[in-house]
């Protein structure tokens, strides 16, 4: 509960300085390019649309791109309400869609269907059981990325007991919200 200077300082104490600035480079690094990829991904969708985005590679996505990300670097740097403000409507703007696909696919369920070939006997193309399982559970460790994060802010919570809480229910709520979409 005493490491709160970010996801880097659980290598550190328990690896070293060493480790722990490989950790923190790693984390830098990793953010980099997951943004990166977020914004190409973004303007290559909406380039399905507006053909100046293109694929996500024109300089139009990557000036509009550049601007978001500072506009909301900028948000972040005028302190911490803006920038749980900004978690806020991010976290409303991933989990709306979820649950909305959950209760299609609920109602939508067929049972024959998903029972027909559980196993995956005869669409080889899709792996077995196993195969398929350990395919989610990569995704799930990608998701689960993060969750570490909570680490930063626990030395501006009142108490140290809530930043548990919120983590164990956080990490709850997403186990949740990913087993029912993968279901």
């Amino acid at each position: 509960p005493e490491l709160d200077s970010g996801v880097y300082a659980y290598a550190k104490a328990g690896f070293g300085d060493y480790m722990g600035f490989s950790s923190a480079w790693g984390y830098w690094i990793s953010a980099w390019l997951g943004n990166v990829g977020y914004f190409v991904l973004l303007f290559s969708t909406l380039g399905f649309y507006f053909p100046v985005f293109g694929e996500g590679n024109t300089p139009v996505a990557i000036g509009c791109a550049s601007l978001l990300l500072w506009a909301v670097h900028f948000l972040v740097l005028r302190g911490i309400k803006e920038a749980a403000f900004i978690n806020q409507v991010t976290t409303v703007a991933k989990v709306v869609p979820l649950l909305i696909f959950i209760v299609i696919a609920a109602v939508a369920f067929r049972a024959d269907i998903f029972t027909r070939d559980i196993w995956g006997l005869s669409n080889p193309q899709f792996g077995s059981v196993l195969e398929q399982v350990r395919n989610m559970m990569l995704v799930t460790v990608f998701v689960f990325i993060g969750i570490e994060g909570a680490s930063v802010y626990s030395g501006r919570a009142l108490r140290r007991s809530d930043v548990g809480k919120a983590t164990v229910i956080g990490f709850l709520g997403v186990l949740a919200l990913l087993v029912l979409v993968n279901v």
